[in-house]
Order: C-alpha cells, then structure tokens, then sequence
C-alpha cells in the first residue's frame, strides 16, 4: 500500500515537470522502453518555451495517456505517437498559442511547411498523398485535447469531436469545424448540430446524414459569405455541389431522390422552424411523427414523416392550405398517403399564384388545363383545389367558394392492359432460387395473391392459417381500411412458415419482413422494389419487346384477375378474390374484357346475312359504349336506380327532381356543395331572365334543402 502511494506521487512529481525525459518515467512498464541511448535524445520533452500553462498541461495529458493506455514495447507505437512530439512542441515555440483546442486551420497546414523547413525526413508527402508520424502528431494530439471536453465547453470551441472511441487517430475524422463562420449562423448550426447528434444514436448513421453533409454546407457558407440559414438557396446549393464533385441525388433513375449533402438543408429549415414557432401548425414544416394518427391510415412502408409548406411564397395561401391540411389530419379517416397526395396536388397551384388564390375561377381552370400536366393529373389538382375551397368557404376562411362541381376536368378513362407477360413471368421463376429469400417470398406473395406491394410487406408472423379448405394468408389493406384472407397453394405456406421460424421470435407478433435499419417497422417499398429491380438486371430479365424489365406489382393483380377469368371464374368470385367493394372495380382489372369485346363484335352480320368486318372507328364506339353501360347508375352525389336494361335515361342533369334518384348521408359534403353551386346557377337564371332554367333549378334547390336536413346536415 505504501509503496503505491510512493509511485503515485513520483508520477505526479515526474508530470509536472517542464522537462519530460521519458527515460526517467516512474512506470517502469514505461521508462525501461526509453533507456536505450539510441531513444533518449528522441524521448526527452522540453515544454520550458511554451508561453501557456493549459498547452503544456494538453500535451502532457496526451503523453500520459498515450503511455498508460497504448504498449510501448512496441517500436511502431513509439514511432507514431511518442517520438514526433518534440517536433510539434518546437513548432509552437514559434507561435502565441494558448490551447491547441482552438489552433486554427491555417496553423495545421503551416505545420507540414515547419517540418519541411526543419529538414526532418519524412516532412513531405509520399507520393499516394500519406501523412508521415510527424505530420498527423498535431491531429493527435489536438483530438487527445478535445476528448475530455463536457458539451458545454465544447460548445465555445470552434472544433467540435465527434468520433471519441478513435481518439489517436492522426487526420480530421469524425471533426467538425466551425471556424470562419459569421457568429449568428455559427450558434445555429452548432445547436441544431447538437440536437441532431442526440437523435442519431449510431455514429455511422450520424457521420453520413449530419457531419459529412454539415462539413460541406459550412464551406458554401463560408466561400459565400452567408450568415442566415434563411438566406441558403437549395437550387445554388446544388450546383455548387456538383461543381465540387459532391454527390446530389443518392441515383442516377429518372426518379430522382436527393441525397444527405442536400437534404441536411431540409433538416436545417425544419430545426429552424421549430424555434421560431412553438405552435405547431404555424410551422412550416409538420413532423407528422408527433401528431397520434391511428395506425390504420398510416402505410408504413411508404411513411413520410413529415409535410413542408415551405415553397409557398404567399402568406394567405399557405395559411388557407395549411388549415385544410390540418382539417383532412384531425377531422376525417383519409388515409395519410391521401392527405399527402391532396397537399401536393394543391401546393403545385398555391407555389404558382403569389398574389393569392382567390382569382376569377377562370384565371385558375386556365392555367391548369395549359400547364404540363396530362389530362388525369390536371383533373386530380381541379378536384382537390375545389374540395379544399368549399371547405374554406364553408368554414368562413374565404367569401367565394370559387370552383364549382361543372368546373371539373373529366379525363378520358381507358383501359389499360398491364397483365404481366408470361415471357417475363417464366425467365423470374426461372432465377427464383438465386434471389434473396425474402425478395422471393415477397415475390411469389405478390404473384400468388395479386395483393398490393404494402400489404405484402406488412404481414405479421401470425399471418397464417391453415383448414380443411385450404391455406390463407391474412393481410392489412390501409387502402380499404380492412383486414382480409387470401388463398394460397400449400408450397407457398411452408415456405413462409419456414422463414418465419426462421426470422422472427416465437410467440412474438412482429413483421415479417423487417426494415433493414428498424426491424420494429416492415420493410419500405422502395428498398424491396430497388432489391427486385437488381436482381431482375443482375440475371437479365428482359421484357417481350427486348427491353429491361422494371417490374410493375399492379400488374400482377391484373394477371390473378385476368387468369381467373380466362378459366370462366365468375366476375364475383373474382372480386371477392383481388378484395374488391365493387364489381365494376374488379371489371377493371380483367384485362381480356376488350378483346373479348372485339373477338364478338365480329360475330355480327348485316341484313343480308354478310359478317361485318369492323372498321376501328365502330370498334372505338362500341367499347366507347359498353364502357359506359358499366358505370351508368353512377352518381357524384348517389346512384341512379333506373335499371340499366331499361336504356339511357331522357332526364340529363336533372335527378334531383327524378324519382329514380337515391342518396344517403355518404354524399352530404358533395350535396350541401350542390346546394351552393344551385345558388350560383340560380343567380345567374334570374340576371339573364332565363324561366326554363329558373323553374328547374328552384325545383333542385328545394329538394337538396330537405334532404339536407334530413340527412343531419
């Protein structure tokens, strides 16, 4: 006991010195290391030239670590991490440094010119660009002085540590710097910095979506003199990027994703917002992670954890689209992928009227039946813009409602075959056995049982059951808010079976196929379909026309559809099968109807007992017609109960006063709509004085009052 509190003291009498002769160290693990003669002149600190107490006190503690921690038997540790030192502390005889923790960056490259200019050795570079021992000394030593630092303190340096486990390494890994930075933009990147390294609990993650990303950013602030993240322009940013070589986009797809280095600028308005706004819907970034949306409207294979209205320039137009958002999120059952497309639809309109929405409806049908889009999406914006209006005008946001129902884009709906190939379907089975097991389960799933991509992924390990009629398969669908039973052959229950006991803990309920970073979550959609499309290019699966094959997983609902109906399988069981609530959908799916519809069409003669030979014009009119024989009792605000055998009804826009028409509390929002678009026709009949249309119309409003009110409206 006595003699261990002699060697302590001896230590610390020996680490106070300004003269450090390892040779002499009282750790005799240490000092036997550096007697040799050879090594004493190599081994002996002089700290006597140092204006500053806290640098001798750094490059002492870096000396005791180094040889308490690391085996100084070992004549390649002594090289890199001892005998260099005595360079590093000539150099800062030279300079008024009072903490190696805040030496700036000009101070580290000046460094390598002082070893050069000393004439050691192994000063310059070699030729693959290396450091020697002599040169990376200052890193080590300098990241040996940051470890010890609480937060707080770190906090008033301008280089911060990040990676504390390798802490001898001799370069800048795992460093960020702040230096150069304006003072307001520097505090908020190293708050926002800070919160980001407490989320991201595994360093690597946090290395590639924070410190990289940030390392660069600080440097186009830098090079740009800017001094507010408000002020940072993404579409500057990119270019600048590109032009330095750093990667944008995380592929090359025409589908472009962007990648860490542009999205920490995403992360960075979002921190900001934040602190601006402690109300959460005054923000302009939603993390929807924080609202409580029933997990039923949630598809977590395809979960967007957050909604920006950040490009939207106009203050009025993003408070009304905000507050219709938040309306959809808090007051209906929509489906959160739903509320999302609708949020984009509108914004694309908000972006582009910066002087506000409330136009001339024509100014806003204009410029969306001459933008870009196709007929389809500029219908969908029409739609969901009206829907968002008329509630603003009901709720009192807006005086005008705007659009109405007779302002609607109807797009021209064909069908479209995309039952999958059966060249395509054979070259996959055929590789099947060469594919990851979870790829080819999800595969086989897909095909077996035409379901959709994310109910296939978010099956459970208690999805199976099996009975006399056979083996079913239980899946979520978000989309029709359900649970629901497919069948499937025997060979495919095993094999699920299998991977099942294989993969997931016994009586644990837990997806089967698990996100590669959270395995508490299924896996995304658009990992398995980036997985699938590799493996199909890997063993070249190619398309019937040559082409590369991208698989399209709808396709192969219409497949199942298309194939139960080729073996006379009635349109009902059918429905039943795909999960359909109407058998007009399922019609949808059975991609043989049209030619069908052609091979009889040609079965028709003339008067004269001739075959008729079909031009395309006919056979255009013809499908043209059973198209709409399907989806005649159709209504926007009912069904029509005229049976379609009784033919096409003479009374064109006018069920509300027809006795056939039906409705229930379904369509109340769409008929108190009507209402107000009869208000609207109404005051224009009686400006032009037009009796006809005034007779009908007091007739339709009055009708639409009473069920109204009937219906609880």
């Amino acid at each position: 006991m006595i003699e261990k509190k002699i060697i302590n003291l001896e230590n610390e009498r020996f680490w106070k010195q300004d003269i450090l002769k390892m040779s002499e160290c009282p750790q005799n693990n240490v000092r036997v290391y550096f007697c040799d003669p050879r090594y004493i002149e190599l081994s002996t600190f002089d700290l006597q030239g140092l204006i500053s107490e806290e640098l001798k006190k750094e490059i002492k503690g870096y000396l005791k670590s180094v040889t308490t921690e690391l085996d100084m038997s070992s004549k390649n540790n002594r090289r890199k991490y001892i005998y260099p030192i005595r360079h590093l502390i000539e150099y800062f005889n030279y300079k008024d440094i009072l903490t190696i923790k805040n030496i700036s960056g000009e101070v580290i490259k000046k460094y390598e010119d002082f070893l050069i200019k000393i004439g050691v050795e192994d000063g310059y570079r070699d030729k693959t660009n290396r450091a020697s021992n002599n040169q990376k000394i200052i890193w080590r030593v300098f990241r040996f002085a940051l470890i010890s630092l609480s937060e707080k303190e770190q906090f008033t340096y301008d280089r911060w540590l990040i990676d504390k486990q390798n802490v001898y390494l001799g370069n800048d890994s795992g460093i960020v710097s702040f230096a150069g930075l304006s003072e307001s933009i520097k505090n908020d990147l190293k708050n926002f910095f800070v919160r980001f390294e407490e989320r991201y609990t595994q360093k690597n993650t946090f290395k590639a979506r924070i410190l990289y990303p940030i390392r660069l950013l600080i440097d186009y602030c830098i090079d740009y003199e800017i001094n507010e993240i408000n002020k940072i322009n993404m579409d500057h940013y990119k270019i600048y990027l590109e032009r330095n070589g750093r990667e944008v986009y995380l592929s090359k797809s025409d589908r472009k994703k962007i990648g860490p280095n542009v999205n920490i600028l995403n992360l960075l308005w979002v921190f900001q917002d934040e602190k601006i706004n402690p109300f959460f819907y005054d923000r302009d970034f939603w993390d929807l992670t924080k609202l409580k949306i029933e997990e039923s409207r949630i598809n977590l294979i395809s979960l967007k954890e957050s909604i920006s209205f950040r490009d939207i320039t106009n203050e009025k137009n993003k408070k009304l689209l905000q507050i219709y958002i938040r309306h959809l999120l808090e007051n209906t059952s929509l489906t959160l992928s739903t509320i999302l497309k609708k949020h984009y639809m509108v914004k694309r309109i908000m972006v582009n009227f910066k002087n506000g929405i409330e136009l001339p409806r024509e100014e806003i049908i204009n410029f969306i039946k001459t933008t870009e889009y196709g007929e389809k999406m500029q219908g969908s914006i029409l739609n969901d813009l009206k829907d968002m209006l008329f509630y603003l005008y009901e709720t009192g946001n807006i005086n005008d409602p705007i659009l109405y129902q007779t302002d609607l884009i109807k797009a021209n709906r064909k069908h479209v075959n995309r039952t999958v190939d059966e060249y395509v379907v054979n070259q996959i089975f055929n590789i099947l056995d060469k594919i990851p097991d979870d790829l080819r389960l999800i595969y086989l799933i897909i095909y077996c049982t035409g379901v959709r991509v994310s109910e296939a992924l978010t099956i459970k390990s208690d999805a199976l059951f099996i009975n006399s009629k056979g083996c079913l398969l239980k899946t979520y669908s978000t989309k029709m808010k359900k649970w629901q039973f497919s069948a499937i052959p025997i060979e495919l229950y095993v094999m699920i079976d299998s991977y099942i006991k294989e993969n997931c803990y016994e009586n644990n309920v837990e997806y089967v196929f698990k996100s590669k970073r959270n395995p508490d979550l299924p896996m995304k959609s658009g990992y398995f379909r980036e997985k699938i499309h590799k493996q199909f290019e890997d063993h070249e699966i190619k398309s019937s026309t040559g082409e590369r094959y991208r698989i399209d997983i709808h396709g192969y609902r219409h497949r199942l559809g298309t194939e139960m109906h080729e073996h006379r399988i009635s349109p009902f069981i059918i429905q039943k099968a795909l999960h359909h609530e109407s058998i007009e959908m399922t019609i949808a799916y059975i991609d043989i109807i049209e030619n069908e519809i052609k091979e009889s069409y040609k079965d028709f003669y003339d008067k004269n007992g001739d075959k008729i030979v079909p031009d395309p014009e006919s056979e255009r009119i013809v499908l043209n017609y059973l198209d709409k024989a399907f989806n005649m009792q159709a209504l926007p605000n009912g069904i029509c109960t005229l049976p379609v055998k009784l033919g096409k009804c003479e009374h064109a826009n006018a069920c509300l006063t027809c006795n056939y028409f039906g409705t229930n509390e379904k369509y109340l929002d769409i008929l108190r709509q009507q209402l107000i678009e009869t208000d609207h026709i109404l005051d224009e009949s009686y400006k032009n004085d037009w009796v006809m249309q005034i007779a009908t119309n007091e007739e339709v409003k009055k009708n639409l009052e009473n069920l109204i009110a009937k219906l609880g409206g």
